[in-house]
């Protein structure tokens, strides 16, 4: 889906093989430069497709939000949210502390409505953190969450933090 006018477009998702993946925006306040080295992102949010099901990747949440010091809240836009929940994975080598989550629907007219998490862990902003290490996955439901969301713009925000994997450096000498 392209947005804008002649002078700027940005990109919301993109369609593969019918299944459509959210493209996170440009955030000019984040710079992130790669140079072969361990860089993690904090946990993947997935949504389940019924059409082609499976769990879609909706993106990372939470970037670069490296220890407790950094800790705040984030939140992306779920293209695919049908009311199923979502899948929490953690892909990177880090570990993440998640202390606060819920979901945050915003209707045509511009009303917005939240939705707690249904774990106890994640429903308030309290440092009782859900930890996922690398592998980890939790899926999360809401309450009081009606059965079907139409025309609709849904968010997932989250209070987080993660820790990277501390990785050794072997250098080789002659």
């Amino acid at each position: 889906m392209w947005r804008g006018h002649p002078s700027s477009i940005s990109i919301e998702k993109i369609d593969v093989s019918n299944a459509q993946y959210a493209v996170r925006q440009y955030n000019p306040n984040s710079l992130v430069i790669k140079s072969g080295f361990a860089f993690g992102s904090c946990p993947y949010i997935f949504t389940y497709s019924e059409k082609t099901d499976t769990w879609l990747n909706e993106g990372h949440i939470l970037y670069i939000i490296i220890g407790k010091e950094r800790e705040k809240y984030d939140e992306i836009q779920l293209i695919n949210y049908n009311s199923n929940g979502i899948l929490i994975k953690e892909l990177e080598s880090e570990t993440s502390f998640i202390d606060c989550l819920y979901l945050k629907v915003i209707d045509s007219p511009g009303q917005q409505k939240i939705f707690s998490a249904n774990n106890k862990l994640l429903k308030k902003d309290d440092g009782e953190y859900i930890i996922l290490d690398k592998g980890d996955e939790i899926k999360v439901n809401f309450e009081n969450l009606p059965a079907q969301l139409r025309n609709e713009n849904v968010y997932i925000v989250a209070k987080s933090y993660y820790v990277p994997y501390k990785t050794k450096t072997t250098i080789l000498r002659r």
